[in-house]
């Protein structure tokens, strides 16, 4: 895991320097259901850095959760939100990283 720490310690300098949000957020899982682990209403930390939504309706794509088959969606009410969409290469302009 040493061989991470440098890009690490750079991702991690970098988003500081972005400002913090608090918002609702999507994070959708495809191909696991997860409802026997995480109940509805259930409140969790996400210790995770994850590509999220700002949209719940982007979930339905099937680039990420899709329509049909075993998924999982999130809705995360972020205290860290950082908002990306303005460096990232993608058509997906809602894209946020918590």
């Amino acid at each position: 895991i040493k061989h991470w720490f440098l890009y690490l310690k750079l991702f991690s300098t970098a988003t500081d320097k972005l400002p913090c949000y608090e918002k609702t957020v999507w994070r959708g899982l495809k191909g696991i259901d997860l409802v026997s682990k995480y109940k509805v209403n259930d409140e969790f930390t996400w210790w995770g850095i994850s590509s999220c939504s700002i949209n719940c309706s982007t979930l339905e794509n099937e680039q990420f959760m899709g329509k049909t088959g075993p998924r999982t969606a999130f809705q995360i009410q972020c205290k860290n939100k950082k908002n990306i969409s303005g460096i990232r290469k993608t058509d997906d302009c809602d894209r946020n990283r918590i």
